[in-house]
């Protein structure tokens, strides 16, 4: 099964994944934290970078890319084409900012309007 995404830019495809996170956050708020674990590569990234980027915390950063990359490791997804390799990381980064994004404010942007995401999951208009 492929993933498409219908947003037409990188603001309208930021605003719903913020929409979709800080709802499940509120939802869930401790199965929303600790889903954080499940972005290996940028947390990956953060450790290497505060290891100092030794040798072998850029082999261990390496192979958990490639590792990404391997037949199996998003379900049964095919093996992507090595052209597109950048994306993986491009995809958990940006994956991991937003995630990040929805601890920051409970407001949303739905359409043309600005909503506060409340306590209990329900939205209030922002004027």
């Amino acid at each position: 099964m492929d993933t498409s995404v219908d947003e037409r830019s990188l603001k309208q495809l930021v605003q719903h994944g913020l929409r979709w996170l800080r709802t499940i956050r509120v939802v869930r708020p401790g199965g929303y934290a600790c889903s954080g674990i499940t972005f290996a590569l940028p947390v990956a990234a953060l450790g290497c970078a505060v290891a100092g980027g030794t040798p072998l915390t850029l082999s261990l950063l390496e192979a958990l890319h490639l590792a990404a990359q391997a037949p199996g490791s998003s379900g049964s997804a095919p093996v992507r084409p090595w052209s597109r390799v950048w994306a993986v990381p491009l995809a958990d980064a940006l994956g991991f900012a937003l995630w990040c994004g929805a601890f920051v404010t409970r407001e949303v942007q739905w359409r043309q309007g600005r909503y506060r995401v409340a306590r209990d999951g329900s939205v209030q208009p922002i004027s």
